[in-house]
This record gives C-alpha cells, sequence and structure tokens, in this order.
C-alpha cells in the first residue's frame, strides 16, 4: 500500500510531502485513513522544538478523524470502515496501576502521537485500538477533530472539579479557551471570559459567557476577588498569578492547562488562608474522551474553525503562529493516494471504458435516509445519502452466530459500486465530467464476524479500477465493512472534482 506523510526534517522548516513505509500492523493496533486533522499549537510547539522533546523526523498531527481500515487480530471493539478520532495520546502499556485505573493518560510510558510516533498530517495513522475513540454520529466530523486534544483538555477539569451551580472563569478566548466557555456554558456554570483582545468580547459572550473581563484591567480583577469556584487558564504566556488566585472564593481552584515555560510563582499564604489549590493535566483517558465527545455531541458543543487543504499545510502553519486563526485550524486531507482515486490519462474515456466492459448501469437509486441532496461548489460535486444495496433493498449478508454469505456479501458491494456510478451519470450527465475522485467511501451492512472478509470489495474496487483506469487503488480503501446491522443500506459518501 502507499502511505503518504508530511514531514518535518528538522526544526523550523518547512514540511515536505514524502513516501513513508508504516511496517506490519502491530496485533493491538489500528489503522485509519485520515480524513480531517486538526492543527494544534502543540503542534507547532513541537515542529520548534520548544519543550526540547521533539525526533525528527517528524510526522505532526495529532487531531485526526478517519475511517478504520485495517485491525489487528487482537484489537477489541472496532470494525472496518467505523469513524473515529485519534487525539494527543496512540498508546499506553495497558497493564500499569495508572491504565489499569482508567488513567491512561497518566501511564509512564504512555505514547505522544507526535512525539516518536507518526501522526495525522499523512494518509494513515495507527494507533492502539483503546485509543481509537469511536465518533457519535451527532458530531460534525469535519468539526471534531480539535475536540481531541484541545477539547478534552478544557473538558477534563471542569469534569473533575466543576458544579453546575458553580461560577468558572476561563483565562484566554484562543484555541483552547473559546472552547472550554462553550464547555463550562453548557454544562450550566456562570461563566466569565478573561482576554487580552477587546475585540473579542463580543465573541466570548457569543461562545456562552455571562461576563467578560480584560485581563489587563487590574482593577476590574480585584473587584472580582473570592468569587470563583474554578480558574482555567488556557494562556502560555507570563500573567499577575497573584491577582488571578485572589480571584478564587475559599476552596478555588486554578487549573492550568496552558505550557507556560516560566514558573508559576504562587504565595503560599493566599492559598493556605483560603484553602485554595493550583493544579494542572494534560488530555485525558480515552473513557474520558469518550464522554466529551458525547457531551459535546448531545449540547452541540463544536470548536470554532478555519480550514486549509492539507497540501497546504506549510500556508496554515504560519497562519496559526501569526496568531490570526480563529480559532483552530483543520487540514481537509487531499493526498493522490489513500482515500483519494485519480483518473489516467489514457485517450479513452470512462464512457467508453464502460460500454468496452458491456455493463449497463440501472436507474439512480433512491436515496433515503438521512440525505443531503447533491450540492456542487466551484468544481466540487459533494453526494451523500444512503443507498439500497440491489433492487433498492438491502442485502442481507450473514447471521451473526451463523455461516456467513461472502457471496452475498460481494454482489452488495458490486451493486453498491454500481449505483455510484449511476448517481454520478446522474448528477454530471456523463461519466466523462469527471476529472477525479477525491473521496469516496461506500460502507457494506454485516455482522461482526464478516469484518474478517474484506475481500467482499474486490469485485466493486475492480470494476471501478477498469472504469477510472486507475491501477494503483486499493480496494480496502475504497469500500469499507461496517459492522452494522443486518439488513442495513449501504452508506454512500462522495466528493468528486469535476471538470471546470
Amino acid at each position: 500500500m502507499n502511505y503518504e506523510a508530511w514531514v518535518a526534517k528538522a526544526a523550523k522548516q518547512p514540511m515536505v510531502l514524502e513516501p513513508v513505509e508504516l511496517g506490519p500492523l502491530e496485533a493491538e493496533d489500528v489503522e485509519v485513513a485520515v480524513e480531517y486533522c486538526g492543527l494544534c499549537h502543540s503542534d507547532l510547539s513541537v515542529l520548534n522544538d520548544d519543550w526540547g522533546i521533539s525526533q525528527y523526523p517528524a510526522i505532526l498531527g495529532h487531531e485526526v478523524t478517519g475511517r478504520v481500515t485495517a485491525i489487528g487480530p487482537n484489537t477489541k471493539g472496532l470494525n472496518l470502515g467505523q469513524r473515529v478520532g485519534v487525539g494527543w495520546n496512540s498508546g499506553s502499556c495497558m497493564h500499569c496501576h495508572q491504565c489499569m485505573s482508567g488513567r491512561h493518560h497518566l501511564c509512564p510510558q504512555v505514547q505522544l502521537t507526535i512525539v516518536g510516533h507518526r501522526g495525522g498530517f499523512a494518509t494513515h495513522i495507527r494507533s492502539h485500538w483503546a485509543w481509537a475513540i469511536p465518533l457519535p454520529e451527532g458530531l460534525n466530523f469535519a468539526e471534531a477533530g480539535p475536540l481531541l486534544c484541545g477539547g478534552i483538555t478544557v473538558f477534563a477539569p471542569l469534569a473533575m472539579y466543576a458544579k453546575p451551580t458553580d461560577r468558572v472563569g476561563i483565562i484566554g478566548i484562543g484555541g483552547l479557551g473559546h472552547m472550554a466557555v462553550k464547555f463550562a456554558a453548557a454544562y450550566g456554570c456562570d461563566v466569565t471570559a478573561f482576554t487580552s483582545s477587546e475585540s473579542k468580547f463580543d465573541e466570548a459572550k457569543g461562545f456562552g459567557a455571562n461576563h467578560v473581563v480584560s485581563s489587563k484591567d487590574s482593577a476590574a480583577i480585584k473587584k472580582l476577588g473570592s468569587s470563583f469556584d474554578l480558574l482555567i487558564s488556557t494562556v502560555n504566556v507570563k500573567l499577575n498569578w497573584d491577582a488571578m488566585i485572589g480571584t478564587l472564593a475559599p476552596n478555588g481552584r486554578l487549573h492550568v492547562v496552558g505550557a507556560v515555560v516560566e514558573p508559576i510563582p504562587v504565595a503560599a499564604f493566599s492559598l493556605i488562608l483560603q484553602q485554595r489549590s493550583v493544579s494542572g493535566s494534560p488530555a485525558g483517558s480515552p473513557a474520558a474522551i469518550e464522554t466529551m465527545l458525547d457531551f459535546a455531541s448531545r449540547h452541540n458543543v463544536a470548536p470554532q474553525t478555519e480550514h486549509f487543504s492539507m497540501s497546504d499545510i506549510n500556508e496554515a502553519f504560519a497562519r496559526l503562529e501569526s496568531g490570526k486563526a480563529r480559532y483552530r485550524i483543520v487540514l481537509d486531507a487531499d493526498f493522490l493516494s489513500g482515500w483519494a482515486l485519480v483518473m489516467n490519462t489514457d485517450s479513452t474515456t470512462a464512457e467508453d471504458r464502460l460500454a468496452k466492459l458491456g455493463i449497463h448501469l440501472p436507474d439512480a437509486p433512491t436515496p433515503f435516509g438521512a440525505y443531503v441532496p447533491a450540492v456542487q461548489t466551484g468544481n466540487l460535486l459533494f453526494l451523500s445519502g444512503m443507498l439500497a444495496t440491489s433492487g433498492h433493498t438491502a442485502a442481507v449478508v450473514g447471521v451473526e452466530g451463523k455461516d456467513l454469505d461472502l457471496k452475498a456479501g460481494r454482489g452488495a458491494a458490486y451493486a453498491a459500486a454500481l449505483n455510484v456510478l449511476a448517481l454520478t451519470k446522474k448528477q454530471l450527465g456523463s461519466l466523462n465530467g469527471l476529472r477525479r475522485v477525491v473521496r469516496l467511501g461506500v460502507y457494506v451492512a454485516a455482522t461482526p464476524e464478516f469484518t474478517e472478509h474484506p475481500n467482499v470489495a474486490d469485485e466493486p474496487s475492480e470494476l471501478l479500477r477498469d472504469v477510472f483506469a486507475e491501477e494503483s487503488v486499493s480496494s480496502r480503501l475504497v469500500f469499507g465493512v461496517a459492522s452494522l446491522p443486518v439488513g442495513s443500506p449501504v452508506e454512500l459518501e462522495v466528493i468528486l472534482e469535476v471538470q471546470p
């Protein structure tokens, strides 16, 4: 299989696109085809070796959403085609006291996703199965990446130390802080946002803050003395820490999640006399991340993002470093391998090749269920919907606990491929209008055991290769066998680039 990644060769150097070799898949690991990957300030810090822990060459990116394309034999609870996320950590020992207590993120051997490990600015990423977190259906998957690092980083202290009746202060309205305000507001807290930029006052209130205070206004901060039950600092700059600690109520807590390089001076009597605390935390355990994602889905909490194509990764890093991003950056995977299929430049057309194969396409299937009509923006055509596999009736390919019908599964997948072509032709008028398939996913309903037979996609993948004249298409990447209820329809997702 062809893998590619954007590689940082040395500190503070532009990243370059290179082929990479991932080697054999470990028994407890999963492989995920990257669809989106958030760009976090921690990526910039590791690129620049600000913390002195970077290892080069480095593949950065630790806010990944994508589909499972391969699973090791000892993995648990995940299936091919399932959409998952991978965040700041991608593995832990699974046997130490911290892991056995559910605090995997505190494991002494925890594997950072972007230090000594290949990250998500790539066609694929691998992680231990426990750290590939299933994404709730209610999430907007294109926007969910930043939740896997920044989201859990600010959600964790709220879950640990806050109550809905508490008064909570959030220091800094940036990539972390704006999500902290959203989570605290959704939790029911009375939220005060601190920002050094008055231009962000209205935005902070839009995120859910009840009050906004300038972090430069010492008089306003002094008036807030002994008020906050929890104060979360998301900034990485030096502040008047004595003044901030003075805003804590008795038993109040200052919790630091912003990576401030300078020491934070603390006056002991300020803590002792009011029984105050100062603490910090890294991201979160797999269970905590799953809880956070469920909360975000139920309460419609999402980061505010800007999107770049992953091929514009160096420009995206420059925007992040400039401080102009509002408020998180997400990179959309646009590799010419992985999920992408590219047309060859032979002289025959797709319609010619289809005719030569003697294939007659069915009528374009009628979408049903949750369906987004076809939308064309510029030269991109987005198709999404639920399609029946054969005769507009879902095909049963296996019954749990009984023999599996591999032939029926292959037939269902092949019918889905015909439906892809038929729907594309209906929307474009001709398959010849197709320049390339930017992203294509077709997921066949099956029982869990059926995921052991990825060759169900062999024939439909051959069909697509023949029609689109592409020899390097991987069947596993084109079709995923998802563990859906028997009788479910085939899920179709297509993004096409058409001739301008």
